[in-house]
């Protein structure tokens, strides 16, 4: 699908494909049959608005549906980078859409796909710095010029949508205090309230921007079936962990298992919410020898499953745009670390004097994989200086990659 697959996989035959389905043009898609006096308008438009996707070399019909075959433009080089170019000298500050050439089997002609992700540092202007555009559902006026009210509204709906979104992440921390038995807000110091409270390690993906509702919880109860990933790990069969049937909530989805074994007693709690929110959380202890410590390979392992199971289930749900990810340790105080060697033994402990460590980020459904795995790098270097460790940039990815999943 041209709105989420992997801009790189994306071909003319699977453009073709998308123009057969007769969507006409809308604020979310735009077609052109050359290139554009005012393309720089329309990308800005998109990304103060909603994002979208612009086909050049499409033509449209009367009523707004592309004409089919498409035609596409000359093939020529360095189309790629007339976009970039265009959006750099005129759209301030810069938005950087995910381009694709997609050309015909014999070479000659081209559609260019220009995904434009919905910005979280709008509002855009162009013409040096002075107008600002919004895209419009008007055939005839695609974009217009932002009034003091649209500019207002702009600001509003990105205040409502974070409020939405800040809502949605306190309401599964609270739910997961319940199950996995904290009684005050995690973050933070909840160790001075509650000093035998288990570290424990949360993460949570969501759309930058919610809006509103994208699914039923009954749809997001099969959704989550769908998605599990192999726990490399061995906690479990399937990642995340919790059984293959969620539970119905008014809002979502919830998983939750509690395990009694030798390294002590673990819960971990999964919720999917109807506004795109991934949220997981679980208990950390490694008893050995009497000694009790976090695996920092574990932490390893739970942040590359939750971002390929975040994948799955923002792509399923068709999310453009930017997401926000946000990994936090909590209740760490005097709590030690094993730190992973590649024989896969603990060979030191340090421990930790914060209480808690936070990291987020921002990454793009259009390029996930690279900017995940720069994340899950992050978090994971940022917990690690937390235990006075000054962990070796390429650990975690010699890790992932021994694990295949690099």
């Amino acid at each position: 699908m041209i709105y989420t697959s992997p801009i790189e996989s994306i071909t003319w035959l699977a453009v073709e494909e998308f123009l057969s389905q007769g969507i006409k043009e809308n604020s979310y898609v735009d077609y052109k049959e050359n290139w554009p006096d005012k393309l720089a308008r329309t990308i800005a438009a998109m990304a103060n608005t909603l994002g979208g996707v612009i086909l050049l070399g499409v033509e449209e019909n009367d009523d707004a549906s592309p004409k089919v075959p498409a035609v596409g433009v000359s093939l020529e080089r360095g189309m790629s980078e007339r976009v970039t170019n265009i959006v750099v000298s005129s759209i301030t500050p810069p938005v950087f859409p995910a381009v694709q050439v997609c050309a015909n089997t014999d070479g000659s002609r081209a559609i260019v796909v220009i995904r434009v992700p919905q910005s979280h540092q709008a509002p855009h202007a162009v013409m040096g710095d002075r107008r600002i555009y919004v895209r419009t559902n008007d055939r005839n006026k695609p974009e217009e010029l932002a009034t003091m009210r649209e500019l207002e509204w702009l600001r509003e709906h990105r205040a409502k949508a974070l409020e939405l979104r800040n809502r949605t992440y306190q309401i599964a921390v609270d739910r997961s205090d319940l199950f996995l038995g904290y009684t005050t807000r995690p973050y933070p110091g909840s160790r001075t309230v509650v000093p035998e409270s288990k570290p424990y390690l949360l993460a949570c993906a969501a759309p930058y921007y919610p809006r509103d509702t994208l699914v039923t919880p009954p749809t997001l109860q099969t959704l989550a079936r769908e998605i599990r990933v192999r726990d490399y790990y061995g906690t479990d069969q399937e990642f995340p962990i919790g059984g293959a049937r969620g539970h119905l909530l008014q809002d979502g989805v919830y998983l939750f298992e509690e395990m009694k074994r030798e390294t002590g007693e673990r819960a971990y709690y999964t919720e999917f919410s109807v506004f795109g929110q991934f949220f997981y959380r679980q208990t950390l202890t490694y008893k050995r020898s009497g000694d009790r410590f976090l695996r920092s390979s574990e932490i390893f392992a739970r942040l590359d499953q939750f971002m390929r199971v975040a994948k799955g289930y923002l792509e399923r749900l068709g999310l453009q745009g930017n997401v926000w990810f946000h990994v936090l340790m909590g209740s760490l105080g005097g709590s030690t670390l094993g730190q992973w060697e590649p024989n896969e033994r603990v060979e030191t402990t340090t421990a930790c004097h914060d209480e808690a460590v936070a990291f987020e980020t921002t990454l793009t459904m259009t390029d996930w994989d690279s900017q995940s795995a720069e994340a899950i790098g992050g978090a994971a270097q940022k917990i690690a200086w937390a235990y006075d460790w000054n962990m070796p940039a390429d650990l975690v990815a010699s890790y992932l990659a021994k694990n295949r999943r690099a």
